[in-house]
């Protein structure tokens, strides 16, 4: 708990701050105290700025008005927290990381809280009404904002890696294009990017995956997952033939499986330069991304299903760009 005068950390046993005096509010019993509590003490600083419109677009479908940003913080955690997780103290371990997990996961898509913000939001939460779980909540799941040109990301974390969660949209001027040269593409899919336009497309801060990342990222989501394929828990439902896919691989009740680490692998398509002009192919049941030595990883492409298909490619190609954040 901080001092709401000095901002300094203070024990709640304190009555006065010992490094400005003010008084030490009493700590909160109930939900509803607390809340009224975090409200004050996080409400103003808790949404990113360029959040705030898909936030009031989320807020259209309540009847509740609102007047700033601790109104709002009061109304989502009241509507999304604290019922959720009062409920999942009576389920075994395993179900309460889960729903602490989902409800993490409401404030960072839905509402678009930063990732930090909403772990801190449920830790506080847990911690008010006795929930313990050690399942790690809200780091990775926020937005990269590109300074260049102010395009906000989803980002996700898988292991210790923090990947963008969407394809890149940063506009080089020369070597990036869209699907079929049509922009009806660009909002869902991005730049198909030429290998002389990478080095201009990558912000700081972050760095083209090596095959060695992609490996590892992979033995992670198995071993997490006791899995014999990651694949599918990184797919969007937007790829065609998805069941015929996961068919072919033997997974079974794969109508159950979800992106699970809000990767959401777009199934793009790829493209490449012939001799005459630009060439598109299988918008909605491949995609390719590029790697730093230039090949690129895909999924569904030249029969590889067992494994994320790491392949070669050459200097005529297009791919897209999923970036990882630098440590």
């Amino acid at each position: 708990m901080k001092c709401s005068k000095c901002g300094e950390e203070l024990n709640e046993k304190w009555v006065a701050c010992p490094f400005c005096g003010a008084e030490v509010p009493k700590a909160p019993k109930t939900i509803e105290e607390f809340l009224k509590v975090f409200v004050e003490d996080y409400g103003p600083s808790i949404f990113k700025e360029e959040n705030s419109s898909r936030l009031e677009r989320a807020m259209g479908d309540w009847p509740e008005t609102y007047a700033d940003d601790r109104d709002i913080i009061k109304l989502l955690q009241i509507k999304n927290i604290p019922d959720r997780l009062t409920s999942a103290l009576d389920l075994p371990s395993e179900e309460q990381g889960k729903v602490v997990q989902e409800s993490a996961n409401i404030l960072c898509d839905k509402f678009g809280i930063n990732g930090d913000f909403a772990a801190k939001m449920i830790s506080l939460v847990t911690d008010a009404i006795g929930l313990k779980t050690d399942v790690p909540i809200g780091d990775g799941r926020g937005t990269f904002k590109d300074p260049r040109d102010g395009q906000v990301y989803k980002t996700c974390k898988i292991g210790d890696q923090v990947w963008l969660a969407e394809n890149l949209k940063f506009d080089t001027g020369s070597g990036c294009y869209v699907y079929n040269d049509d922009y009806q593409y660009l909002d869902q899919y991005g730049y198909l990017y030429s290998s002389d336009a990478l080095l201009k497309a990558i912000p700081e801060g972050w760095h083209l995956p090596t095959g060695e990342e992609i490996r590892s990222m992979e033995k992670y989501i198995i071993k997490t997952n006791r899995c014999k394929y990651a694949i599918p828990f990184l797919l969007s439902k937007d790829w065609k033939g998805l069941d015929k896919y996961l068919r072919k691989m033997n997974v079974e009740n794969y109508s159950s499986i979800e992106d699970l680490y809000g990767f959401s692998a777009l199934p793009g398509g790829y493209g490449y330069f012939d001799s005459y002009d630009r060439v598109f192919y299988n918008c909605g049941y491949t995609s390719g991304w590029w790697l730093q030595n230039q090949d690129k990883f895909s999924f569904f492409e030249n029969n590889v299903y067992d494994k994320i298909g790491i392949i070669p490619i050459g200097s005529d190609s297009m791919s897209y760009i999923r970036l990882i954040k630098d440590k």
